[in-house]
């Protein structure tokens, strides 16, 4: 990258437009729909020019939130473009433009911290900005003050009666933001803060919890909003609530507590004057785990029995050697998903108590069922029931590992006991899934029962069977005949009517990548 040539410094206005507008807009809002976030009223381009002058000359990297939403990009390194006094010139205009008020950049602040910075590599983080540069929240908007913190050292799956516990340490937070990191304690322990929120009037005001594990907000002793228990940060967790607030200084207690590690805690107010957030860890940038490849062993499988990115919450994963890889999902008794390739990555879940999907690690995922696997159809109109429908509720029944890992699944479908086996087969120059079902009925089958082998994807008949997506090919055989079918009611589906008979009958799915 060379530096600017032809701008003198004054030209603050004429550098932004030429070098930065494109990705924070003319007006400093950032073009519509953009990913990057806007300068126009950021709290990151007040107070002292050190937090931007730093963020520019060596860049910044991962999630930052501005004006309440959060961005997660990176913006390289401006350093060798720009000279002292021409940056300078850029941060002036910007801190002066879009309704910033502050004051001009001297060239020799940007010397100074240029100096200062000049063996640094590595761009800054939000969280290291913002602990090295505080920010000042606006004015008006609701902002903790006097806040003390009160740690405790125990193991709780519930809050626990801090009027009954004495303090193992109490701090004073100058910085007056919650964070579960004060303890400097990785699990099993408490924190209390305690001290006023201030409000610049009365008014309706919303506030927002989520933690690992359990948090309770008191306002003027009122119990606001509580995360109980033991869980992950999330939206299943996370509370909101509206409440009114008086103008001025109000009694403020979070009380937290965390069981098994990981500690984390996001703490949001908002109402008619702005809505900061008032927690520290939800800027901290969370270390990426580490990359745990599973290798099925030799010509046998293995298991993953964790959530999977397109499969439902209690499929099952299982990796065969020979790169082709399934997701059984255990509450419909179908395959979600196949892909071919590395099997999955364990390290999101098998480290610090990592929490949300994986995806699988290989390549052409293929998702097959976005309904249950079994169903009764009175005629060929009849629409295939959804997940949130009545429907036939098959009975997992667990399953079976050989001496070489690979599974066999039982389970029941309108008292028709069912296994499945699958296994790798080389197909050609690419490679086969092979699954093996098979039914032992005691009497007919219902009527109309049938088996889904895939819905949504394109499904295409071809020489052999059909093909899905364009990435698979799907055959079927049977030792009773049964023939797949393709049809259209809603969603693309393919079919195998289960005209069973009293006795054994098998059927062998392949699932092939083309």
């Amino acid at each position: 990258i060379l530096p600017l040539t032809g701008f003198a410094a004054e030209d603050g206005k004429v550098l932004y437009t030429t070098y930065c507008s494109a990705c924070h807009g003319a007006d400093g809002k950032g073009p519509d729909g953009n990913i990057n976030p806007p300068l126009a009223k950021s709290e990151w381009v007040t107070g002292s020019p050190d937090r931007a002058i730093g963020s520019v000359l060596v860049g910044l990297k991962g999630p930052i939130e501005v004006a309440g939403r959060l961005y997660n990009l990176q913006m390289p390194a401006q350093g060798a473009i720009f000279n002292d006094e021409q940056l300078a010139a850029v941060l002036t205009y910007v801190r002066s433009s879009w309704g910033n008020k502050e004051k001009a950049v001297k060239p020799e602040q940007v010397t100074k911290m240029r100096a200062a910075l000049k063996t640094r590599t590595e761009p800054f983080t939000a969280h290291e900005l913002k602990k090295k540069y505080p920010i000042q929240y606006r004015k008006g908007w609701p902002r903790l003050q006097n806040l003390k913190s009160y740690v405790y050292k125990g193991k709780w799956e519930m809050m626990p009666d801090f009027s009954q516990l004495e303090p193992d340490a109490i701090e004073e937070e100058p910085r007056n933001l919650v964070d579960p990191w004060q303890a400097q304690l990785e699990k099993e322990f408490a924190i209390v803060w305690e001290g006023d929120i201030i409000t610049k009037k009365e008014g309706d005001y919303n506030a927002m919890l989520d933690a690992t594990d359990g948090v309770a907000l008191y306002i003027n002793d009122t119990k606001i909003l509580e995360v109980e228990g033991v869980g992950p940060r999330g939206s299943e967790r996370a509370r909101i609530r509206r409440f009114r607030m008086l103008k001025g200084k109000n009694k403020f207690r979070l009380e937290y507590f965390n069981n098994q590690g990981n500690p984390g805690l996001s703490f949001k107010m908002g109402g008619p004057t702005g809505s900061p957030w008032l927690s520290e860890s939800r800027l901290e940038v969370v270390p990426a785990p580490p990359k745990i490849i599973l290798t099925p062993p030799k010509e046998g499988a293995i298991l993953y029995r964790h959530f999977i990115s397109g499969a439902r919450e209690r499929a099952i994963g299982v990796g065969y050697d020979g790169g082709v890889n399934q997701a059984f999902g255990i509450t419909h008794m179908g395959l979600d998903l196949v892909w071919q390739g590395d099997f999955i990555d364990g390290g999101r879940h098998w480290t610090n108590r990592g929490r949300g999907s994986q995806k699988p690690a290989g390549t052409d995922v293929v998702h097959l069922l976005g309904m249950p696997g079994y169903a009764i159809l009175k005629d060929e109109k009849t629409i295939w029931p959804d997940l949130k429908a009545e429907r036939i509720l098959p009975e997992f029944g667990g399953y079976s590992l050989d001496e070489k890992g690979i599974p066999t699944f039982r389970y029941e479908v309108e008292g028709i006991e069912v296994t499945e086996h699958s296994s790798f087969a080389p197909s050609g120059k690419g490679r086969s899934l092979v699954r093996k079902i098979t039914y032992n009925t005691s009497g007919d089958a219902p009527e109309g029962l049938h088996l889904a082998l895939a819905s949504g994807p394109k499904i295409k008949a071809v020489d052999g069977g059909f093909r899905l997506d364009d990435k698979l090919t799907v055959s079927v055989e049977s030792d009773a005949d049964l023939i797949a079918q393709e049809r259209k009611v809603k969603h693309h589906q393919l079919l195998v009517p289960l005209m069973l008979k009293k006795g054994i009958t098998t059927l062998i799915v392949t699932y092939t990548w083309n």
